[in-house]
């Protein structure tokens, strides 16, 4: 059971980190500039696509909001109000535009600027998001009553959105991801499980409707969108291609939208929570390279990585988790050991404050490394440079090393420019 919450934990995280480079480009573009994906990778951008560059192996704010619910969770205090506190104080510590959360989304940029209470007029945000489902990841964790596991997400998920497809998302998958922790079974009929999961759900919203009030919820809405969660995992259940199955994914989401999409990873629940089922069933076969081949899927691939991620860890605990995604994982001593005290339940005020602190040096130094990237982009070096002039130009740009991957580059970048000067 504890090895099922620690692959939990860490599948999710690392599918973020090794797709949160890459979120948003195209599978087009994934495709043509990566023959191999088998560790962490960076965007490969010119000077016009600087703007969208990322720290490969560094985690998001999806990684970041999961770990600040795991803590709250180990508190005696009400669930929802130590995680706030703990984002005041994120908040308070570090005042950059969005504190020391890091590629945020829609949604979590406002909850953000509802907290820092930049404005009087706070807009409530209704819109989907997966980004935030992972937050509710930690809840599986604890054996608690089907009322407790309603009133939790839909208290935490409210703070983000009002959206009835986030919030029965959430409520499926940590369905799905509590009854896999206590079970042993095989991952052949995950989508049966799925399935059961959403039919549990809609089975609370039908008894319990005065609960959903309560949180300020339609329930004749919550209801639908639970059973449409329900009719897209009865579609693919015995589905055996990828191609088609994205395809009834998409079919599926588009009844409900105006504009309709033309692929399985827009940032949607509805498209994303079921393909990242189908992906981790598809694959089951050889589930390490899993997070490897959403990487090429292209969208909202951080989302659909920590998802697909936190499924695999609920089935297989870490036993197939990639060694290499763990070893160069930014900030892995800090994350292994924030993980290890989540799952021995032993939270401490000095840890959660240790990481916190952690965040603020990686935003920091993504921050930085960034800005000397988009300069290096600009800045080509002169021919014939004094020597003094190219140690300046080195130094101006020089960011502290991250890993050993990153001195290995920036020795081979130093090599560039020398023999350029030399010519």
């Amino acid at each position: 059971m504890s090895d099922k919450i620690r692959g939990i934990l860490l599948n999710s995280i690392l599918g973020d980190a090794l797709c949160t480079a890459i979120d948003g480009l195209s599978k087009g573009k994934i495709l043509s500039d990566y023959k191999e994906i088998n560790n962490y990778i960076e965007p490969l951008l010119n000077r016009k696509t600087i703007d969208k560059w990322r720290k490969g192996g560094l985690y998001s704010s999806i990684s970041q909001f999961m770990i600040i619910s795991s803590f709250s969770l180990t508190k005696p205090r009400k669930y929802t109000d130590m995680f706030m506190e703990m984002i005041e104080r994120s908040i308070s510590t570090y005042s950059d535009k969005y504190s020391i959360f890091r590629h945020t989304g829609t949604a979590e940029r406002e909850f953000i600027k509802t907290m820092q209470k930049r404005s009087q007029a706070v807009r409530y945000f209704d819109r989907p998001c997966t980004r935030v489902v992972p937050i509710v990841f930690p809840l599986s964790f604890s054996e608690e009553s089907a009322d407790s596991y309603f009133r939790k997400t839909a208290d935490i998920m409210g703070r983000f959105t009002s959206d009835e497809f986030t919030i029965s998302g959430a409520m499926i998958l940590l369905e799905f991801l509590a009854g896999s922790i206590k079970t042993s079974a095989a991952s052949n009929n995950l989508i049966n499980r799925a399935i059961d999961a959403a039919e549990s759900v809609s089975r609370y919203i039908k008894k319990n409707t005065h609960i959903v009030f309560d949180h300020q919820l339609n329930p004749d809405k919550l209801l639908a969108h639970s059973k449409s969660y329900y009719d897209i995992f009865c579609e693919l259940n015995n589905e055996d291609q990828k191609d088609k199955a994205e395809l009834k994914i998409i079919d599926n989401l588009n009844r409900y939208l105006k504009d309709p999409v033309k692929r399985a990873t827009v940032n949607h629940p509805l498209a994303i929570i079921p393909y990242a089922f189908y992906i981790v069933r598809h694959l089951r076969k050889n589930p390490k390279d899993i997070l490897f081949n959403i990487a090429y899927e292209g969208g909202s691939s951080a989302p659909l990585a920590s998802v697909a991620g936190a499924v695999t860890g609920s089935l297989y605990g870490t036993s197939f988790t990639p060694e290499v995604l763990i070893e160069n994982l930014v900030n892995k001593k800090k994350v292994l050991s924030i993980i290890g005290s989540i799952t021995e339940k032993r939270i401490s005020s000095k840890i959660m404050e240790g990481f916190i602190k952690s965040e603020i040096a990686l935003t920091q130094k993504e921050h930085e490394e960034f800005h000397a990237r988009s300069k290096l982009k600009k800045e080509t070096p002169k021919k014939n440079s004094r020597k003094k002039e190219k140690e300046a130009l080195l130094t101006k740009h020089v960011v502290e090393s991250w890993t050993k991957l990153d001195k290995a580059k920036w020795k081979k970048l130093k090599k560039n420019i020398d023999l350029y000067n030399k010519k």
